[in-house]
């Protein structure tokens, strides 16, 4: 074989490595051009649990008239926290207010009070003389819908539980009730430090 045939040969062996060289390199690219548009099914998720709260506090939990008696010559006293007033007595009202109640959950909430006692188990004494009321009002407007007692209209205590109101909101500025207290005190009662326990229940809104 003479020098110019071996130097054809290898320019066909060099031809050839490039052409096997070329495909491969197209192959390569046409493999990373399919992995870049090609589609597979690839989802994300966002997922949250959101708890209800139903919830209601006395944010003002007290009423202590103290030590007082009823004026010489008359059958009972008043004492009201609407105000707050007595008449023919001498308590002091000092410090004196009705008990107010806010819904601290997240969702309106339907609200039934309970006395622990009515009125003969806390003061005694003689059906005309004597009297233990109760009366809710809206401390913020809006927070109760129906409120069943407004207008200084006042009504027995419960001891089984009377439902208040229906929707009681939990927004700032609708979530907040009063309930004002009623005693008539009778000359002819229970004497002594005399106490009972107002029972606030929440449930879900009707």
């Amino acid at each position: 074989m003479n020098t110019k045939t071996t130097l054809i040969i290898v320019a066909i062996i060099a031809v050839g490595l490039a052409g096997i060289n070329s495909y491969l390199t197209l192959d390569k690219t046409t493999e990373i051009n399919d992995g870049l548009t090609g589609y597979t099914g690839s989802e994300g998720y966002v997922n949250i649990t959101i708890a209800t709260v139903i919830s209601v506090n006395f944010s003002t939990d007290a009423i202590s008239w103290g030590a007082g008696s009823i004026d010489g010559g008359s059958q009972n006293a008043t004492l009201e926290t609407s105000g707050p007033s007595v008449t023919r007595g001498n308590w002091s009202t000092d410090g004196i207010s009705g008990l107010v109640i806010e819904n601290i959950g997240n969702i309106n909430a339907s609200l039934t009070l309970a006395s622990g006692k009515n009125v003969t188990e806390l003061l005694g004494g003689s059906e005309a003389h004597h009297a233990y009321l109760w009366n809710l009002t809206n401390s913020e407007s809006g927070s109760c819908n129906p409120t069943e007692f407004s207008n200084a209209t006042y009504a027995a205590v419960n001891k089984t539980g009377y439902a208040f109101c229906n929707q009681f909101g939990f927004l700032d500025a609708q979530d907040e009730i009063t309930l004002d207290i009623q005693l008539t005190v009778p000359y002819d009662g229970n004497a002594g430090a005399l106490t009972d326990t107002i029972t606030a229940t929440a449930s879900t809104a009707l």
